[in-house]
C-alpha cells in the first residue's frame, strides 16, 4: 500500500479527464476528491488496456510492420498519459541494437515502447499474467525461464536471429527489479547474442522523478509487490516524469567486456541524473 505524501501535490485531473481543472493540493483535498482523481486515472488506464487488447485482435493482423510499430508507440504513450507520467528522452535509439537498461518496474515496458519500436525479453512468469501476458506474447516478447541455462541458450539464438534481422531488442540484464536507488550487477549471458549478430549494445538509463525533479521510488515493482501496489503508488505520487537516457552504442567481441561497459555507462548516467536533481 502506498504511503500518503505529506506535501505532494495531487495535480489536475488532466490528462485523466482530458481537461484542465484547478490544482488540488493534498492539504485541501478531501478523501473523496483524492479517491475520485485516482479512480478516473484507473478507468482511463484500463480503457487504453482494453483498446490495446481489441486493436491486437482486430487490427494487427491487417497492418504492415511499420503501422504496427506506430500503433504500439501511440498506445504506450496513452498508457503513460493515463498515469500522468511525462516522458523525457535524451539521445536516440540505434536501430537494430541490443538495448540494455536498468529495471525498476513494469512501467519500464510502456516507457521504452513509447520511445521506439522494440521487442522485449521478459521473465516467463509474465506470460501467465491475465491479459497482459497474452498481449506481451502477441507483440513479440521473448520469454526467459530464469535459472535455466539450457533455456537461456535457446533464447540467445532467438535474440541473435532477431538482431540479424535488423530488429531492436531490449533486455534488463540485472535479472530483476530494484527501487531505482541502486543498480545490481549485470548478467552477461544474453549479451553474447549481440556479439554473434555483430550488433551494437546500447545502454539505457531509466529513472523516475517527481514534478520538482527529485527522484522517486513510486514506480518500483520489487519483492512481493503486486501490479496493483505499484499502480496505487504511481497514482498517489502523480504527476511523475520518466527519464530515458539513450547512451552511446557499444561494440566489441567479448560479451563480458560489453556487459561491464554497459553497466558502468548506466551507473554513471544515473549518478549524473541524481546530482542534477540535488
Amino acid at each position: 500500500m502506498a504511503s500518503a505524501p505529506t506535501s505532494a501535490t495531487l495535480d489536475r485531473f488532466e490528462p485523466c479527464l482530458g481537461k484542465a481543472l484547478p490544482p488540488l493540493t493534498f492539504e485541501n483535498a478531501t478523501t473523496a476528491q483524492r479517491y475520485r482523481t485516482a479512480w478516473w486515472c484507473k478507468l482511463r488506464l484500463f480503457g487504453w488496456l482494453l483498446f490495446g487488447l481489441l486493436a491486437t485482435i482486430t487490427l494487427f493482423p491487417w497492418l504492415r510492420p511499420s503501422q504496427r510499430a506506430r500503433l504500439r508507440s501511440f498506445w504506450a504513450r496513452r498508457i503513460l498519459a493515463a498515469l500522468d507520467v511525462e516522458l523525457v528522452v535524451t539521445g536516440a535509439v540505434h536501430p537494430g541494437a541490443l538495448v540494455v537498461a536498468n529495471h525498476i518496474s513494469w512501467l519500464d515496458i510502456p516507457v521504452l515502447m513509447a520511445v521506439a519500436p522494440m521487442r522485449f525479453v521478459a521473465k516467463s512468469e509474465v506470460r501467465r499474467w491475465p491479459v497482459l501476458g497474452w498481449l506481451a506474447a502477441q507483440h513479440g516478447t521473448i520469454f526467459l525461464a530464469r535459472g535455466s541455462k539450457h533455456h537461456a541458450a535457446t533464447i540467445g539464438k532467438t535474440l541473435t536471429a532477431a538482431l540479424q534481422n535488423g530488429e531492436t531488442v531490449a533486455l534488463f540484464p540485472e535479472g530483476t527489479t530494484t527501487d531505482g536507488t541502486t543498480l545490481r550487477p549485470f548478467h552477461s549471458a544474453l549479451l553474447s547474442s549481440a556479439v554473434h549478430a555483430n550488433a551494437p549494445v546500447q545502454p539505457v538509463a531509466l529513472s523516475y522523478h517527481r514534478a520538482d525533479g527529485t527522484p522517486t521510488t513510486a514506480a518500483a515493482f520489487v519483492g512481493a509487490m503486486t501490479f496493483w501496489d505499484t499502480l496505487e503508488n504511481l497514482l498517489a505520487a502523480r504527476p511523475l516524469t520518466a527519464r530515458v537516457q539513450l547512451l552511446s552504442p557499444l561494440t566489441g567481441n567479448d560479451r563480458k567486456t560489453l556487459t561491464r561497459n554497459a553497466e558502468q555507462a548506466i551507473r554513471a548516467a544515473l549518478a549524473h541524473a541524481q546530482e542534477e536533481a540535488a
